[in-house]
């Protein structure tokens, strides 16, 4: 069983369900669906000022049961998302959905005469935005977002404080949740972004996964990504960089583990 897009959940006791929450906000841009446990190209790097260019995505489902749910929340750098996405279908009986955080209507004002926003903006009109029923019917959740000031952006700050009627409710604790983020330097947020999400997930009583030391490519001294706290990879300042197989690897281990952990606990 796959969802469209706007279809709300319906699952039965049995069916695990790991949300990765996919926040897409220009300048960088992007188009993307997961739907079941397969995805094509993310990320298209063709624009002449370094950007890179929103990529059509062609979605398919290639499971005919549906025993658990994922849902990714990304922000700039697809390629990791897709490497979290690729770690977490390895795990029997996960399905990966896409939702997206809602943009302000002040950027979307003040944007709205950039044809390169308004085009990426566009192409991602069809990606659900996040809802708290999304949250709330998730056995798991892991959050992308890209560095603000060593912290999340601001559009997936206000998505988690909306989700105070689930805090007082308890209905966010004992779910998995992992983070992962891409930074414009080699010391932008690499650590802090990360740490500073968890803050708000441990109030609401969810389990942080993170990678541990023994996954292969963790311990380097290398400008690259890859923190115990969740996966990372350098953008660069203007979203040049791509990222390294070393920060694929570990966005797949952090995709891999938190479907596992889900999976034994759902039972």
């Amino acid at each position: 069983m796959s969802e469209t897009p706007n279809q709300t959940m319906q699952r039965t006791p049995s069916q695990p369900a790991i949300y990765f929450v996919c926040v897409c906000h220009p300048p960088f841009g992007c188009e993307s669906r997961f739907t079941g446990l397969a995805v094509a190209d993310l990320v298209s790097r063709l624009a002449d000022d370094s950007l890179p260019k929103p990529h059509q995505i062609q979605t398919k489902n290639n499971h005919n049961e549906n025993p658990g749910r994922l849902l990714l929340h990304v922000w700039a750098l697809f390629q990791l998302a897709r490497a979290v996405e690729e770690g977490a279908k390895s795990v029997a009986g996960a399905e990966v959905l896409l939702r997206r955080v809602a943009e302000f209507d002040e950027v979307v004002k003040k944007t709205a005469d950039d044809e390169y926003i308004v085009k990426v903006r566009q192409q991602q009109q069809d990606i659900p935005v996040c809802t708290l029923d999304d949250l709330r019917q998730a056995d798991g959740v892991i959050f992308g977002t890209p560095t603000r000031y060593g912290n999340m952006t601001a559009q997936m700050k206000q998505l988690i404080d909306s989700t105070a009627s689930l805090w007082l409710k308890g209905e966010m604790e004992g779910k998995p949740a992992g983070v992962f983020t891409s930074t414009g330097s080699t010391h932008g947020g690499q650590e802090t972004t990360l740490l500073t999400m968890m803050v708000p997930l441990i109030h609401l009583g969810m389990l942080i996964v993170g990678v541990p030391y023994s996954t292969e490519g963790m311990l380097h001294t290398e400008a690259r990504g890859g923190t115990p706290y969740g996966a990372t990879t350098i953008a660069g300042a203007r979203g040049e960089l791509q990222p390294t197989k070393e920060d694929l690897a570990i966005a797949g281990v952090l995709g891999a583990r938190v479907a596992n952990i889900t999976k034994k606990l759902r039972g």
